[in-house]
């Protein structure tokens, strides 16, 4: 029986979920923007306990947000709140973000003035176009 425990005990620790970061186990960085983008960018890998597609913010939005014709979020965050359409009424930017996490990453929505969640929002905020270059085509190619 023993032999069973400890030949077992290897695998109980590597499958457990680690517990969900609290506000001071954010990563690191020097401004929320960029705790933000990490969240962004290793979104299961920081939040497993609100993630359940074992996905990141990342794995949609490609480039950060960044890239042209993959969901880009350049500017996205001086358009809301915006009307959404599934819900019929205006909605926040962090609604929104709400809806990519129980919907697309199979999550549990963060709470709005969590530190995740204002992170995320510095960062999407500060997703803005380069003056004289054009804004990245959102939606798919």
């Amino acid at each position: 029986m023993k032999k069973v425990v400890f030949l077992l005990l290897p695998l109980l620790t590597c499958c457990s979920k680690p517990p969900s970061p609290l506000p001071s186990d954010l990563p690191a960085g020097d401004t929320p923007a960029q705790k933000g983008q990490l969240l962004f960018t290793q979104t299961y890998e920081l939040l497993p306990n609100q993630v359940q597609a074992k996905l990141n913010c990342n794995s949609c939005h490609l480039d950060g947000g960044r890239a042209a014709g993959a969901f880009a979020l350049v500017g996205v965050a001086k358009t809301y709140p915006k009307l959404d359409q599934r819900v019929g009424a205006k909605i926040s930017l962090a609604q929104r973000v709400n809806e990519c996490f129980t919907r697309s990453l199979n999550g549990r929505p963060l709470a709005e003035e969590s530190p995740e969640m204002l992170a995320l929002l510095a960062y999407l905020d500060g997703l803005q176009a380069v003056p004289g270059q054009p804004v990245p085509a959102s939606g798919l190619r």
